[in-house]
């Protein structure tokens, strides 16, 4: 499965589109190029990989650029040659940091992200995240 969100290239000669969130019925402008590049160059795409996998298995609502931006933030000045341990760690935060967590596009500090998903859901997200830490 893939994620696909409509959107509209910014007019001129820039990276920047209009995407369309659904749940607010309304366009953002964000920059998919920096988005993109923030993933590819975190070193985190395991982890990444791993937590996408767990959300298709859950059956979780939980957009990728969102759930991209909160494993970078779990993880920051954390080992990247510990896949077990960081993916506890991002259980963890999801657990207990990540509801009330407010989380900026990085190309248009406007954009808050953590509004993509309702406070009902980000909270199925730290149940289920709960049921992953074997402590």
């Amino acid at each position: 499965k893939i994620d696909l969100t409509p959107g509209k290239k910014y007019a001129g000669n820039t990276n920047y589109h209009n995407i369309y969130r659904s749940k607010v019925d309304s366009w953002t402008l964000t920059n998919i190029d920096l988005q993109i590049n923030t993933v590819a160059g975190s070193g985190r795409i395991n982890e990444i990989i791993v937590m996408k996998i767990w959300r298709y298995l859950r059956g979780l609502a939980f957009p990728s650029m969102y759930l991209e931006l909160i494993v970078l933030e779990a993880l920051f000045n954390k080992s990247k040659n510990d896949l077990a341990n960081n993916v506890l760690t991002i259980f963890r935060y999801l657990k207990d940091s990540f509801v009330d967590k407010v989380v900026i596009d990085p190309s248009n500090t406007n954009n808050k992200i953590s509004d993509d998903l309702y406070k009902y859901e980000k909270e199925a997200i730290a149940t289920a995240a709960k049921g992953g830490i074997r402590e």
